[in-house]
């Protein structure tokens, strides 16, 4: 029997598509392996396969280069193929390639209901099969189709064909056509499956196929990828809130991944489709406050022990430690904040006396042991790590001596049964078994509502964690990870997270992207990428900088001296690498404390220009002074702080950065030049050109560059589950991003005060694309009516007259109406899903938001 493939797909030269699928015919799934389809004319592409035995098989077309490695799959699920369809000895699959852009194939990802069941079988003849899908049908509707042949009606819509769904969202009808050679043009539309009344047809142009066949046995399936609507159909709305933020007098101090099934209660009544959530692994590093921040992690795969609910683990034992536990959960919820120390170490304590009672029961449970076989390569080190942390007081494990590395052997005999360590080790495997249970109960607990459940995805990992411990390969540890300066943020900001190391994780395809994604996927149905542009570029510090505008893109284009001297500048090292420093500068950064800089930290060389001393050259090196005791001469200056602040803003007042290159050297140029007073004082036709170059660089010089970037990595990870994937792309955003996002079918992210055009002051959600999340703030803003009160006065005028399109003077503080105003411009925005931080959506009534505005903003990145 043949298969004929046949798909229509514009490549470009030195590519090939293949067809790869679950059976040796086709690869077995491994795209090196699998056939080459063959280029007819017009974009076709073809592949015959003569099979002698009957199998069912799953398949999907693959781009590839000319070195047959994977570029990219199509998008949606596998392409089922049934045997039993028909007895025909020649069967021809007319397939449509599935982009990732195709707004309906988002339908079907993770959240949204996928069956599947048998095509129907066949008698001989000249069948044609054509198939559909339709994610947006309501109940009581039906497909059909009609066209340019009697046999679906002539165009004539009382005669056309209808179609039956076969599993769901795929629809599809059988049709034996008595004339050949021709072109068949059609479409689909709706109907009312009861009186057959028409309720929409496709827009845009005819669907064409060629019906040309002489050969009188044969099964043609054509599958056409999804209707095309006359408008876009679906949207939801959704909150945003941080799980320690759900408290309730069941939990102890801080909300709990079993309180999710509360807040799924409270979105199903008020018809809210989604939930979406800050990071929830683990960021214990010090069990003190400073661990508190969620996109600290210090593992990418375990869960955070502040969300367990110690109550639903086991009864206590002890009814001391029982009274105990009860008198300080009560104390604990009686605070108006979290008391995060006090609660992530109380909770430790009681976990350990539950676990020291149970222990022997525990490691013999057979839902443990599919849980830890499942888990066990990244919960192995991560419990090692969690010890040694312990055992040594500190994260710092360049400080844990014969244990700061372990091999694979070494840690599994670590990690044994026979070690003495392994009592303690289980600890942590209790703990993230019963953390999965309850993050488990309540993601189960969603979907049965119809809720979707959406995580977020640090961009970072902690310097000091189980995964830069276990895996330093994958990371630069020589490196910090920030953002540059933005209207939220003036001296940028320094995660102080490694870089990753993307060389060597491409060489086994991103597997520790991959594994990461698949564990989300246990429990989310989409999820938020920290920090996209990441993926593109990232911003890298060097390590003696503490504050981010030092920093430069990695990977990144630097420029040498022969560009620089092509563009008429004349490169002085001395002027433009380090830093410029006049009296003028002095004057205006530290006032009356002038003198006292000029003689600890500055050197003059010649009047009125100095020079930084060799001691405080870096910011580090300030930081580490200012930390120390100086008690006599800090006694002689008015502000400690201002002038630290002075002396980063001195040591950053450079105009270009000296790139680490293996060759000729090169130089970034300083982000923010512009503003600098070094730029300032050069004359106005060098100022000129610099601000050329400077536009060049940042703005066009890498646009090719981080769109292969970022090809290169997010198709294969996004792919690696069908979860929905959205992403925060804001700050100084590269023309390609949108680009890439689009293709790939990655929802952008929205903020109405975060314009990205750069002619805007506010963006219009009424301009927002589809394929995008519209919201009204982020945990790293201020709230609604935090940036109503704390913004400048003119730029609110601004929004109250030209947004809100209301005249007169805008009130001094934001009133209920003003945030259900702006929440309702948000819902009526294009925008796929609407999802607001619930202080913003308790905004809106005045009984229920917090008196103090201040209180509301989750976290201040400055």
């Amino acid at each position: 029997m043949i298969i004929c493939f046949s798909i229509h797909y514009n490549t470009v030269w030195g590519q090939k598509l293949c067809v790869s699928g679950s059976i040796p015919e086709l690869g077995n799934w491994n795209p090196e392996q699998a056939p080459e389809m063959i280029y007819t004319s017009g974009g076709i592409w073809v592949l015959k396969l003569d099979f002698t035995k009957p199998v069912d098989f799953k398949y999907k077309y693959c781009l590839m280069d000319e070195n047959k490695k994977s570029i990219k799959w199509e998008s949606g699920e596998n392409r089922m193929f049934l045997w039993d369809i028909c007895i025909s000895k020649n069967i021809s699959l007319i397939d449509s390639w599935r982009k990732d852009s195709e707004i309906e194939n988002l339908n079907y990802k993770k959240g949204f209901k996928i069956f599947s069941s048998k095509l129907n079988h066949q008698e001989p003849g000249r069948i044609y099969r054509f198939q559909v899908k339709s994610p947006f049908l309501y109940p009581g509707h039906q497909l059909f189709i009609v066209g340019s042949d009697p046999c679906i009606g002539n165009w004539d819509m009382k005669n056309a064909k209808f179609l039956e769904e076969k599993k769901h969202c795929l629809w599809s009808t059988d049709l034996e056509f008595i004339r050949s050679d021709f072109i068949l043009e059609y479409k689909y539309g709706i109907c009312d499956k009861n009186n057959r009344e028409i309720c929409m047809i496709e827009d845009g142009r005819n669907r064409t196929i060629t019906i040309n066949s002489d050969k009188e046995n044969i099964f043609i399936i054509k599958t056409d990828e999804n209707v095309h609507y006359p408008e876009k159909m679906w949207k939801g709305a959704g909150a945003a809130i941080p799980v320690f933020s759900l408290r309730t007098k069941n939990n102890m101090g801080t909300g709990e991944f079993l309180d999710i099934k509360l807040l799924v209660d409270w979105a199903k009544i008020t018809g809210l489709k989604i939930i979406q959530i800050l990071p929830v692994n683990d960021t214990i590093s010090s069990r003190t406050k400073a661990d508190s921040s969620p996109y600290s992690t210090i593992s990418v795969f375990a869960l955070h022990p502040l969300y367990l609910n110690i109550t639903a683990l086991y009864r206590f034992y002890n009814k001391k430690i029982e009274k105990s536990f009860y008198k300080n959960q009560e104390l604990l919820n009686k605070k108006s904040k979290m008391d995060y120390e006090a609660v992530i170490n109380l909770k430790l304590y009681y976990i350990k006396e539950i676990y020291n009672k149970i222990n022997q029961d525990f490691l013999k449970d057979p839902h443990f042991k599919i849980f830890f076989h499942a888990n066990k390569k990244w919960l192995k080190p991560y419990a090692a790590f969690s010890y040694l942390r312990d055992f040594y007081k500190t994260c710092e494990y360049s400080r844990w001596g014969k244990h700061e590395h372990l091999s694979s052997l070494e840690l599994e005999k670590f990690t044994s049964p026979g070690s003495s360590e392994y009592n303690e080790i289980c600890m942590h495997y209790f703990i993230q078994y019963h953390l999965h249970l309850q993050l488990s109960e309540a993601a189960r607990y969603a979907r049965k509502n119809n809720i979707i459940l959406k995580g977020d995805i640090p961009i970072g990992v902690n310097r000091f964690s189980a995964d830069t411990w276990s895996s330093p390969e994958l990371f630069n540890m020589n490196t910090q990870t920030g953002a540059p300066p933005d209207d939220f943020s003036e001296h940028g900001q320094n995660w102080q997270f490694p870089t990753y190391n993307w060389e060597v994780m491409a060489e086994n395809r991103y597997t520790w992207w991959q594994n990461r994604l698949k564990k989300m996927a246990d429990y989310f149905d989409g999820f938020r990428i920290d920090h996209i542009l990441g993926f593109f570029r990232i911003w890298e510090i060097p390590m003696d900088c503490i504050q981010g505008v030092m920093g430069y893109f990695n990977p990144s284009l630097p420029l040498n001296l022969d560009e620089l001297n092509n563009k008429g500048i004349k490169f002085d090292f001395k002027r433009f690498c380090e830093p410029f420093i006049n009296d003028n500068m002095l004057d205006d950064l530290f006032g009356r404390d002038k003198g006292y800089v000029t003689k600890t930290f500055l050197d003059q060389y010649k009047p009125g220009f100095y020079k930084i001393k060799p001691l405080f050259k870096t910011q580090r090196q300030v930081e580490k002074y200012f930390g120390q005791d100086h008690k006599i001469l800090f006694d002689s200056i008015s502000d400690k702080e201002k002038i630290k602040q002075g002396l980063f803003k001195l040591i950053s007042e450079v105009l270009f950065i000296k790139a680490d290159s293996p060759d000729k050297p090169c130089y970034h140029p300083r982000i923010d030049m512009i503003k600098t007073s070094s730029y300032k004082n050069l004359d106005e036709q060098d100022r000129l050109k610099l601000r050329e170059l400077y536009i060049d660089y940042f703005y066009k010089r890498h646009e090719k560059f981080w769109y292969s970037q970022g090809m290169k990595k997010l198709p294969v990870i996004k792919n690696a589950t069908t979860m929905l994937v959205c992403g925060e792309d804001l700050g100084m955003v590269p023309g390609c991003v949108p680009d890439v996002m689009e293709e790939l079918g990655i929802l952008s992210l929205n903020i109405q005060r975060m314009p990205k055009k750069l002619d805007e002051t506010f963006n219009n959600p009424a301009n927002n694309p589809y394929l995008s999340v519209c919201t009204t703030s982020s945990h790293d803003m201020s709230t609604l009516r935090g940036w109503w009160e704390q913004e400048e006065k003119e730029k609110i005028q601004l929004f109250f007259n030209t947004i809100f399109g209301h005249k007169g003077k805008a009130p001094e503080t934001c009133e209920p109406w003003i945030c259900k105003e702006i929440i309702n411009q948000h819902l009526n925005s294009p925008s796929m899903w609407a999802i607001f931080p619930i202080q913003d959506i308790l905004g809106i009534d005045a009984s229920l938001r917090r008196e103090n505005t201040a209180e509301e903003q989750i976290n201040n990145p400055r």
